[in-house]
């Protein structure tokens, strides 16, 4: 790991709000404004964007990959916050009633333009993705007579891999077919939940690590369960947030 004066960490956050025909996702901006206070303080440059279609975010990502700043990296976040279906990123004109028309991003697509053979300069790097969205439209339990409901603080976002496809670490709001949850207030529960792991394990602790805190912090609930998914690191990563 490079020290702090020779590295350019960059980060790439993408958080959708407002869609032509989903509901609005209140307390997203209390997210972003979270992530990119946390990333900041890891000594990451952000390139944030908001609103995005799903080929906006598919040109976004890719732009991402080919900055010439990664050379002198140690690693990268990549985080996107959006209405969400089981493998894919809703665009801010996904039509529910005519999903034909497809404005979706796949989430398969980070991991293409980001592998090795696509982005040189995160070869061999950590590359830390963290998907803030649903999975589909189903809670993770079945809810008990006096549970019918979510919390009504609460809101739902829903809605050949081989050696090129190498040190990535991802964690995911909630299993697949099942819903993630924000207060309009605070936020989405795993930012927040993210935001304190760091702050208080990463001193110490690996990215691993600190996304298995993450996840204990779900036990029991019947709202949601986060989960990393296509995780390839070679090495322990730790953020050392300070150094």
């Amino acid at each position: 790991m490079k020290e702090k004066g020779q590295r350019k960490r960059m980060a790439l956050l993408i958080n959708n709000v407002k869609f032509d025909h989903l509901s609005e996702r209140r307390g997203a901006e209390k997210d972003v404004e979270n992530m990119e206070k946390q990333l900041k303080a890891l000594d990451y440059t952000v390139e944030t964007h908001r609103d995005l279609s799903a080929q906006d975010i598919d040109e976004a990502v890719k732009g991402f990959s080919q900055h010439q700043a990664h050379l002198e990296s140690d690693s990268t976040f990549v985080v996107i916050m959006s209405h969400g279906k089981r493998d894919a990123i809703c665009g801010i004109h996904y039509n529910p009633k005519h999903p034909q028309e497809n404005n979706l991003f796949l989430i398969d697509n980070i991991f293409t333009h980001l592998n090795t053979e696509n982005c040189a300069g995160l070869r061999n790097k950590p590359k830390v993705i963290v998907i803030q969205a649903c999975r589909g439209g189903e809670i993770g339990t079945v809810w008990v007579s006096d549970s019918a409901s979510a919390p009504k603080s609460q809101e739902d976002d829903g809605m050949w891999r081989e050696l090129k496809e190498r040190d990535f670490a991802c964690l995911m709001a909630c299993t697949p077919d099942t819903m993630s949850y924000r207060d309009p207030e605070k936020g989405a529960i795993l930012i927040q939940k993210l935001v304190e792991t760091i702050n208080t394990h990463a001193h110490k602790d690996h990215i691993e690590e600190l996304f298995r805190k993450v996840r204990n912090q779900f036990d029991g609930s019947k709202l949601q369960m986060p989960v990393t998914d296509r995780t390839s690191l070679g090495k322990k990563f730790y953020l050392f947030p300070g150094l």
